[in-house]
């Protein structure tokens, strides 16, 4: 008798802990997607401004990027919110840096020199790629 409650709490325990492992790799790979997808859309949104400011020209019909209210940087913002999240924080320090050093950028209309605004943003990119254990 006791012999067949011992193997069906083993059975049960066994069970249970496939049970918990299974539901850990599920909340693991959802939370990898949430940090890659979060720094998937800052890098686009990012390139974005960054595009807008090294291709704009004094014959351009639309405003210079120095003079572009703030509530046009919402998307930005908004990326960089969504890293602060789900990222870690040494890969979100490094996000607010490389968007403090664009918008030092686009408020020279894309004349200031980019060495800042690169050496940022590849240490962001550094920081992702470990975060995410990309090589």
């Amino acid at each position: 008798m006791w012999q067949v409650i011992l193997g069906a709490v083993t059975a049960l325990g066994g069970v249970a802990l496939t049970q918990f492992w299974q539901d850990r790799r599920e909340t693991v790979a959802r939370s990898y997607e949430h940090r890659r997808e979060a720094h998937a859309q800052f890098l686009k949104t990012f390139n974005r401004y960054w595009n807008a400011t090294a291709f704009h020209t004094p014959y351009d019909e639309s405003p210079a990027p120095s003079e572009l209210e703030p509530e046009q940087f919402e998307a930005l913002v908004n990326a960089l919110l969504t890293v602060q999240v789900f990222a870690s924080e040494t890969s979100y320090r490094a996000a607010e840096k490389a968007k403090d050093q664009l918008l030092i950028y686009m408020n020279s209309d894309g004349f200031k020199h980019l060495d800042e605004l690169q050496a940022a943003f590849d240490t962001y990119v550094r920081a992702v790629r470990k975060e995410l254990r990309v090589q």
